[in-house]
């Protein structure tokens, strides 16, 4: 909107007015053009004294056909010439102008990280590509893209797309495409294929008219996601048309003509896959192997059939039938469980103000920022912990992990960005602590973490005995740390001396059995099992096994071993060494009870189970598969992503009509096929409410009110409109 300011004037004749010299009664009104100068003459008429084109603002340049490569592009009378010279020396953050003209790119064009190209109007800013079967541009995190008209892109090229060559990264802040147009034959609007980049992998749309005679309005594939509002679709061959696990929701838009409305084909690819433990109904299936719970609307097919049916829900997830389970709080001091509580209560605002942070601070820096919340979530719930248990123990295990193979990218590129963002968390965590000792020892286990990852060396877990610990479970805490050492030792001369082969790594195994055992320790001591399974996990990182497949069979072996020692230490058990003089050395321990005894040995257990077989979850299904005899032990459960479409107040107008608008139209006697309205092939899925030409509602394909005949129809009734709301018009006049 434009700002009007009214001032004095004392200047010399003949210099050009500005906002500080204007005469009584001039007005200055400022655009992002510049400033335009008004005068009122003495019978109130109104007219310009000068337009002003050299006002310039931070982060704001110019394009316009009268433009020059050669000049500054910062103001409308320095503007440059062509759109790739500006979006190659603007700024992340910029904002580029691209006044009214025809403009013919060299394409495509990449748009730059938060940078936006913002157009005069769609009937006068046109820009048509060179190439005419190549993109016109490509987007990254944070484009934006407003009031542009695209033309003459032929398939397979759209208007807007991601670089195929995955430079757009991870994606935290969606691509913006706000009223704009595409106006040609065979090409496409908008295409979002998730597989050019990570994070969302989507992009978000405002009123984008797709008048594709012949070719695709937006085209979602390979996992790729958006949130489109007000699309119009006109002659399209496809007006929308998700594939290959691509999905979107669509809000208040319109398929006009052409061959195909909406369109949704086949699933992505596969995400995880498990086997049956036991069919519980038609529509409840015990599974193992998952990594990860499926997700709520996802698509199973069952033993590699070409049909699927959707979650509608599911269970905790549990190792067999053992959930996980954390420590006990609740006899600790008042003052440091009430800091935790406060914590977690504010904890997803740290997490989205910390990548804020991140975003601001470092605007070049390329990372994940949904691993980056994980993680930070991690430790936020490792430093309160331990704040109100006394131990270190989460706080060095969160450093630590940062020293593993899988995390070196942390470490050897994003140091000083995490870093900065761990202890950005840590000032906002901190101030809402009340008690000082509790905000003192939060800060202090963030530090453990930062100062792990710098290089330095982790302090010793210190296991404090928890406010009302029973004897037994200290006493079982001491012994199997005393004897660590011989645990570790042991658990290598077995293999030496049972395996073959022998396990290939030993410094990494001593590593690994030395986590068991603090895990265990820790568990024992504090309550629950929670630990002991975030241990496990790490032998499946990212639904991927971390070691060979010999090493599948093999770690179970040397963990039994551990297992048998971790047994004997509790109880003070003899032991034998399998190798060199090694012996239960250390004396003036106490016997803890077989309590103790039986749940590190339980613990030991959840680590085999899982390396075997994953979790196991409870999965309930929409439809009913089958009866309850048709699947058996073992058969093989496959999750995917479904290629979806959900859409909200759709408008279908003559679809099927074709693809010419000078035959589609009604009066050139264009003639619709219902059917073509929506379309799932291969699994894929298109949930809708709509309206037809005729002004027929349908809430998917299975209910339909009709408006002429006012009847409703479904797939298990018939029944008339009048016949349905009678009895309650009825019921509402008594």
């Amino acid at each position: 909107m434009a700002s009007i300011i009214k001032h004095k004037r004392s200047s010399t004749q003949g210099s050009r007015p500005t906002t500080s010299d204007l005469q009584l009664g001039e007005i200055a009104i400022n655009t992002h053009d510049g400033k335009m100068f008004f005068k009122r003459d003495a019978g109130g008429s109104l007219s310009i004294v000068e337009v002003g084109l050299d006002q310039s603002a931070v982060g704001v340049y110019y394009v316009s056909k009268s433009g020059s490569d050669s000049s500054a592009g910062t103001t409308l009378a320095s503007s440059w010439a062509t759109l790739e010279h500006a979006v190659q020396n603007v700024p992340r953050g910029a904002t580029i102008y691209l006044k009214s003209g025809d403009y013919t790119i060299v394409n495509p064009i990449t748009i730059p990280e938060d940078v936006a190209i913002i157009g005069d109007n769609l009937r006068n800013t046109i820009i048509r590509p060179t190439t005419k079967t190549s993109d016109i541009l490509w987007v990254s995190n944070g484009s934006y893209i407003h009031d542009v008209t695209f033309k003459d892109h032929e398939s397979p090229a759209a208007a807007v797309a991601f670089n195929p060559d995955a430079s757009a990264g991870p994606i935290s802040m969606s691509p913006y495409i706000q009223n704009c147009t595409s106006i040609t034959t065979t090409g496409t609007g908008l295409r979002i294929d998730g597989s050019d980049a990570t994070g969302t992998k989507s992009m978000v749309v405002d009123a984008f008219t797709q008048y594709n005679q012949g070719g695709i309005g937006v085209h979602i594939k390979n996992g790729g996601y958006a949130q489109l509002v007000s699309v119009f679709t006109i002659c399209c061959d496809i007006g929308i048309l998700c594939e290959t696990g691509g999905f979107c929701s669509v809000t208040n838009s319109n398929s006009s003509f052409g061959n195909y409305g909406l369109k949704a084909d086949g699933v992505g690819s596969l995400l995880q896959s498990a086997t049956l433990v036991e069919q519980l109904t038609t529509k409840s299936y015990k599974i193992k192997g998952v990594i990860k719970k499926p997700q709520i609307g996802g698509a199973i097919s069952i033993n590699s059939a070409n049909t699927y049916i959707t979650v509608a829900s599911t269970s905790a997830l549990s190792i067999d039938s053992t959930l996980s389970v954390g420590p006990t709080f609740t006899n600790e001091a008042a003052d440091l469980q009430t800091a935790r509580s406060t914590v977690l209560g504010i904890k997803n605002k740290v997490q989205t103000d910390t990548i804020d942070y991140i975003n601001e601070t470092y605007p070049t820096f390329d990372y994940n920022g949904f691993k980056c919340t994980r993680d930070l979530g991690y430790i936020i719930d490792a430093v309160i912990d331990d704040m109100v248990l006394g131990t270190n123990y989460r706080s060095v295990t969160n450093g630590n992990s940062y020293l593993r193979a899988s995390a070196n990218t942390v470490l050897s590129e994003q140091l000083t960005e995490t870093i900065a963002a761990i202890n950005f968390a840590k000032s906002q965590v901190v101030s809402f602590i009340s008690s000082n000792d509790a905000a003192n020892t939060v800060s202090a286990n963030f530090d453990i973490i930062t100062g792990i990852m710098n290089g330095g060396t982790a302090p010793a877990i210190v296991y404090p005995d928890p406010t009302g610990v029973s004897t037994n479970a200290a006493n079982a805490a001491d012994n199997i740390q005393a004897n660590r050492a011989f645990i570790i030792e042991n658990a290598i001369g077995y293999s030496d001396i049972v395996l073959s082969p022998t396990i290939p790594d030993k410094a990494a195994y001593r590593t690994n059995i030395g986590e068991i055992i603090d895990a265990i320790t820790y568990d024992i001591l504090y309550g629950g099992n929670s630990q002991t399974i975030i241990h496990a996990e790490k032998y499946w990182e990212k639904d991927t096994w971390q070691y060979t497949e010999v090493e599948k069979t093999l770690i179970p072996q040397v963990y039994a071993q551990v297992k048998n020692d971790i047994s004997g230490v509790i109880t003070l058990s003899p032991l034998s060494p399998f190798q060199g003089d090694q012996s239960q050395v250390v004396s003036g321990l106490t016997a803890a009870s077989i309590t103790e005894q039986s749940k590190a040995e339980s613990l030991i257990d959840l680590i085999n189970s899982f390396i075997t077989d994953k979790y196991t979850v409870t999965v309930t299904t929409e439809e009913d598969a089958a009866t309850a005899s048709t699947y058996t032990v073992g058969d093989t459960f496959e999750f995917y992503q479904y290629s979806l479409i959900s859409g909200s107040s759709h408008t279908f107008e003559w679809v099927g009509s074709g693809v010419n608008i000078n035959t589609a139209l009604p009066a050139q006697g264009g003639v619709p096929i219902p059917a073509n309205e929506v379309v799932e092939v291969n699994g894929g899925r298109v949930y809708y409410t709509a309206t037809n030409q005729k002004g027929d509602f349908s809430i998917g394909a299975d209910l339909v009110i009709d408006r002429n005949t006012g009847t409703i129809t479904g797939n298990t009734f018939d029944r008339s409109l009048f016949a349905v709301l009678t009895p309650y018009i009825l019921a509402l006049e008594g």
